[in-house]
C-alpha cells in the first residue's frame, strides 16, 4: 500500500509538472497605465523578468513589474523601477511565495513612440545552475546563444561588456570579451555589465 502511495504521488507530481507552463506576454504601450494584469493562480511562477525596446522617440519612460498576493487591487513592486527610453531589461526577480497576479506598470511615459515589453515569468529561475551554496546563472558563449528565445537569461562570458552599467545593448563579441549578462528581447540578445 505504502508503495502504491509513491508511484501515485510521483504520477500526480510528473502530470503537475508536465502541465504547468511558464509565462510570456508581450504588449506595445505608448502611456502611463497598468498593463497586463496576469491571473496566476495554480500556475506557481517564483521567478519574473521584463525586457523591453524602443521604437520612435521615448523622451521619459520608467517601468516595473507589480505583484499581488491576494487580490488585483492591492499591487508591491516586484524588482526595481528602470528606464525605459532605450531597450532594457531587468535582473530576474526570485520571491518565495508564487505571485497570484503580476502587473506591468509604466509609471511615466512622454514621447511620440512607443515601448514593446515581455513579461515572462518561470515556475523555477530559468539557466540558473547550483554552485555549491549559491546560484548562479548558467552560462553560454556569444556564438552558442542561438535563436532569440525572449526573456530567457545567460551570463556570456565572451560578450563585451557594455560602457554603462545597469543600460542593456545588443550583445557583441568583438571588443574587450569580458562577459554580460545576455537575456533575449523581441528579435535581438540584449546585453548588461555585470559590474
Amino acid at each position: 500500500m505504502k508503495r502504491l502511495a509513491t508511484i501515485c504521488t510521483i504520477v500526480l507530481l510528473a502530470a503537475t509538472a508536465s502541465n504547468a507552463q511558464n509565462i510570456a506576454r508581450r504588449q506595445t504601450v505608448s502611456a502611463p497605465g497598468r498593463y497586463q494584469v496576469q491571473n496566476l493562480t495554480g500556475q506557481f511562477i517564483f521567478a519574473h523578468n521584463l525586457s523591453w525596446t524602443v521604437t520612435g522617440s521615448v523622451t521619459s519612460c520608467t517601468i516595473r513589474m507589480n505583484q499581488s498576493l491576494l487580490n488585483p487591487q492591492i499591487w508591491n513592486d516586484l524588482g526595481p523601477t528602470m528606464d525605459c527610453t532605450a531597450a532594457g531589461l531587468t535582473p530576474i526577480v526570485s520571491v518565495s511565495r508564487p505571485s497570484v497576479y503580476v502587473a506591468v506598470q509604466v509609471v511615466s511615459f512622454s514621447g511620440s513612440g512607443s515601448v514593446s515589453f515581455v513579461y515572462q515569468g518561470w515556475m523555477v529561475s530559468p539557466a540558473v545552475v547550483s554552485a555549491g551554496s549559491r546560484t548562479q546563472l548558467g552560462s553560454v558563449a556569444f556564438g552558442s546563444l542561438g535563436t532569440v528565445v525572449p526573456g530567457q537569461t545567460f551570463y556570456c562570458p565572451d560578450c563585451d561588456p557594455v560602457s554603462v552599467s545597469g543600460v542593456a545593448n545588443e550583445c557583441t563579441s568583438a571588443g574587450a570579451q569580458t562577459g554580460a549578462v545576455a537575456t533575449g528581447t523581441f528579435t535581438k540578445w540584449a546585453c548588461m555589465s555585470v559590474n
